[in-house]
């Protein structure tokens, strides 16, 4: 079974037509390829006990994918989080802060990272995002 995302550019050049915006919890954002996955996504991951996500850039698939699962209840239970990887820490720490930011948080609450020798979680942390470093590590400490 396989789900394929079309698209995923964003328009780059101002005189090309805006996208439509989204308001979430206060933040307005564009609208994503992503958007009109969420109910298929949201269904392979209750069915997959793994799901890997591939799309454009710019398509939604590190901002909001996490936040649709997080979102969705019944899929991860309470105590569990969604990990998502980035290769570097920059991206990991850049992109907590403004999927925590367009939840209408701060990171280390609901949206946290991880990454060599900095922590910023919490027991209430939903969406944890790493280094592929640091997932490899957590899975070899606690399999």
């Amino acid at each position: 079974e396989e789900m394929a995302m079309e698209g995923g550019r964003r328009p780059m050049r101002a005189e090309e037509e805006e996208a439509p915006r989204k308001r979430r919890r206060g933040v307005v954002r564009d609208d994503l390829p992503v958007d009109e996955y969420r109910d298929e996504v949201i269904d392979f991951v209750q069915k997959h006990p793994v799901v890997i996500c591939v799309g454009e850039t710019g398509s939604g698939k590190t901002t909001q994918v996490p936040q649709f699962i997080a979102d969705a209840g019944d899929i991860l239970p309470r105590e569990k989080a969604v990990a998502v990887t980035q290769p570097r820490r920059v991206a990991v720490t850049s992109v907590a802060q403004r999927v925590a930011r367009e939840r209408g948080g701060r990171v280390g609450d609901e949206v946290g990272y991880a990454i060599r020798f900095d922590d910023c979680t919490s027991h209430r942390t939903r969406i944890k995002y790493m280094t592929d470093g640091t997932l490899v590590r957590e899975c070899l400490a606690d399999p």
